[in-house]
């Protein structure tokens, strides 16, 4: 019984995190659609996260004033990630210096990347650093991993900004009203059919033949 209120109490300490008190502030950039962005965008960039480092929270950031530099308990929220990447394909912004990505542990809508996802960076100019948050997927669009899960939404993104090839309704941030939320859920599953299809022979073994 006693094991029993102490799991319990475990799961309830874990549940509590960017679901209570997270606010993003104003609306209007979470209502802007993926064409919408593209089109204010300076730099759209294909990333791979490749590493993440826990460090002391830089100081101007929320929670740096009172945390002390202590790293063996980052689950509590002490210090900050920041994520080393690579860069896999530049689409747009040749030339624009590329942000440092970091994460908050203690911002209740902090969001960690995980190492091996890819990432569309999109900014609207040059920025220093981008903070991973539940706040900003617009700037951080997490593709994950492995690609192919979500080769359409990339494929989208090049087609739009080199021929200017309208995005599917299914594939935008913001679903148009007259857009059907059934048949979008049919179109993800449609293609993580198709993708499951095109990689059985990379995820299938060889065969003896005999």
């Amino acid at each position: 019984m006693h094991r029993r209120l102490f799991l319990l109490l475990l799961l309830g300490l874990a549940t509590l995190g960017p679901a209570h008190a997270c606010s993003c502030g104003p609306a209007d950039p979470l209502l802007r659609t993926l064409e919408q962005r593209l089109d204010r965008a300076e730099l759209v960039v294909l990333v791979r996260i490749e590493a993440a480092i826990l460090r002391p929270i830089p100081v101007g950031r929320w929670g740096a004033d009172g945390d002390p530099a202590l790293f063996e308990a980052p689950f509590f929220g002490v210090g900050a990630n920041q994520y080393g990447y690579r860069v896999i394909e530049k689409l747009k912004g040749v030339g624009i210096p590329l942000p440092r990505i970091w994460s908050e542990n203690r911002s209740n809508c902090a969001e960690r990347l995980q190492v091996g996802d890819f990432i569309v960076v999109t900014t609207d100019g040059p920025v220093d650093e981008i903070w991973s948050s539940l706040c900003n997927r617009g700037q951080l669009d997490n593709l994950g991993s492995p690609l192919w899960v979500r080769m359409n939404r990339l494929v989208a993104i090049r087609s739009y900004l080199s021929s200017r090839t309208p995005i599917s309704p299914c594939e935008n941030y913001v679903l148009p009203p007259e857009t059907d939320r059934f048949v979008c859920r049919e179109y993800d599953a449609a293609n993580w059919q198709k993708s499951r299809r095109e990689q059985s022979k990379v995820l299938v073994p060889f065969r003896n033949v005999r």
